[in-house]
């Protein structure tokens, strides 16, 4: 029990300390609840493709993941994020594409 309990407290910790960020300029996650142990920041001009990804039950609550991929290869995923249709279509509308391709 005792492992079950510290196994749901690590996930828990890993998915909400991570915050997204987006500017007219960049992308970026940072992770880290207590101490900024990652900062993981992409130019707009770097993003090749975006693409959304939602289960049925996620898009009937309106969450799902965002995943950005880039010029280089790299991949960045906005976990678990409210209305990932807005935030692709933010996306392309800074980077001036068209919205994210649905999987």
């Amino acid at each position: 029990m005792l492992l079950l309990l510290f196994v749901a407290a690590r996930i828990a910790l890993t998915v909400y300390s991570e915050r997204y960020s987006i500017t007219s300029r960049d992308i970026s996650i940072e992770k880290g609840l207590f101490l900024q142990k990652k900062k993981v920041i992409i130019p707009l001009n770097r993003v090749a493709m975006l693409t959304k990804q939602q289960s049925l039950l996620e898009r009937l609550l309106r969450t799902g993941d965002v995943i950005i991929e880039t010029f280089s290869g790299h991949t960045m995923v906005f976990k678990e994020i409210y209305d990932p249709e807005e935030v692709a279509t933010l996306l392309a509308e800074l980077r001036g594409h068209s919205p994210a391709r649905q999987e």
